[in-house]
């Protein structure tokens, strides 16, 4: 077999230029695959920002409703007893001569069980001696 083809300057200078093409070729793929990453990075980026800023948005709208809320009273919940602590004020506000709804509006208590409380007291009263 003949090889000394291999040994011409034409055919090493052809190979050598080959290589050099196949290299440049392959940064260029790859300057272009940075560069489209890039983009989709920006896109993202850019995505990312606006759902900042939506959230940041909504927060606001809570941190709103949350003062609103706080500026009102908290009623009762239903199923939750009133404490001696509630019952005795109740009662004191009451011989003081104030009115259910008042009393019902200071204490944060359904007027309901305001009054279930004062039937009760009276009952309690009228049936000891």
């Amino acid at each position: 077999m003949n090889l000394e083809w291999l040994l011409n300057p034409a055919t090493q200078y052809g190979a050598l230029g080959l290589v050099l093409i196949a290299v440049i070729l392959a940064a260029l793929a790859v300057k272009q695959e940075a560069h489209a990453a890039a983009a989709q990075a920006k896109a993202a980026r850019e995505a990312a920002l606006g759902q900042v800023e939506k959230l940041s948005q909504e927060v606001v709208a809570i941190r709103e409703e949350l003062k609103q809320i706080g500026t009102s009273p908290i009623p009762s919940l239903p199923g939750e007893s009133i404490d001696l602590a509630k019952r005795s004020r109740a009662l004191r506000m009451h011989h003081r001569g104030e009115e259910i709804p008042t009393i019902a509006a200071a204490l944060n208590t359904p007027s309901n069980e305001i009054e279930l409380l004062l039937k009760l007291q009276h009952l309690l009263n009228s049936t000891n001696p």
